[in-house]
């Protein structure tokens, strides 16, 4: 009976030790891998920043540094220009948005998995964790928009996210100015709030004038001048990309991705001295 007993309390040590290991060789080969090195996602568009980065994260990140170290004596509306030329030279268009993996976020991507409906998968692992994001180095317009507007906000200056029905666009507020339009994904920072913008009598000329400047052909220009003008009627402001308990839930669970597997693998250890234990009695 002892024996039995014994073999039992080892099988659970041997199970859990098992998942803890699993969980935190996600954990360290996510740590371990680099990021994002490559300078070109997909095809080129013939535009630097969009599928070409022109500045690498590594490089990115000590720039932010110094931004974050200098912040209190730097004017906002410097901030979020210095801050805009960042995420948009390092951070590229991919031709879908960054999914989370397994070794970024075991537990939002194992949500996902056993989420009741597609919405909700896809919800979980569309991350919304700027660093995370910021660090993989290309997505979707709403996430380079997102990762300019936490960021800013880290350093005290207001800013929100502008939707519009078929792009993301970022609004900072500079001082004495007002609400600054600012679309990341193709690299163009407006003087003007997205209302002034619209209620220029040559909007729609404007808008094609400034994509062409930046570079960007035809067909990549006249489908982002719809986007702009789609957005006319109803734009939708956001604090956050989707629900911002599920957001601090993603950047809280960063402490506990770790600390449940090494508490797997101190459970397995705890039983494998108590089967030891009643084996020997």
């Amino acid at each position: 009976m002892r024996r039995v007993v014994s073999s039992t309390v080892r099988l659970f040590a041997l199970i859990l030790g098992g998942c803890g290991a699993v969980l935190l060789g996600l954990l360290v080969y996510g740590a371990l891998v680099p990021p994002a090195g490559e300078l070109c996602h997909g095809e080129s568009a013939g535009v630097p920043n969009y599928h070409c980065r022109t500045v690498r994260y590594e490089e990115a990140q000590r720039s932010l540094d110094e931004l974050y170290d200098q912040g209190d004596e730097i004017p906002e509306s410097e901030i979020a220009r210095r801050l805009f030329q960042l995420v948009s030279s390092s951070f590229v268009h991919r031709s879908q948005s960054y999914r989370t993996r397994p070794w970024d976020n075991w537990y939002f991507w194992f949500r996902s998995v056993a989420a009741p409906t597609r919405f909700e998968s896809e919800l979980l692992v569309d991350s919304q964790d700027p660093v995370l994001l910021w660090k993989r180095g290309g997505g979707f317009c709403h996430q380079a928009a997102w990762i300019y507007v936490a960021h800013l906000r880290s350093l005290g200056v207001d800013a929100r996210l502008l939707k519009l029905p078929n792009h993301y666009l970022a609004e900072v507020f500079e001082p004495g100015s007002g609400w600054r339009v600012v679309d990341v994904d193709l690299n163009i920072f407006w003087e003007s709030s997205y209302e002034e913008l619209m209620a220029s009598s040559d909007a729609e000329q404007a808008i094609r004038n400034r994509i062409q400047e930046v570079g960007y052909g035809e067909r990549k220009r006249e489908k982002h001048v719809r986007a702009y003008l789609e957005g006319r009627s109803h734009p939708v402001r956001l604090q956050y990309l989707y629900d911002p308990e599920l957001y601090a839930a993603e950047v809280q669970s960063r402490l506990f991705l770790w600390l449940f597997p090494m508490a797997l693998l101190g459970g397995s250890s705890l039983l494998f001295w108590l089967s030891a234990r009643i084996r020997s009695k």
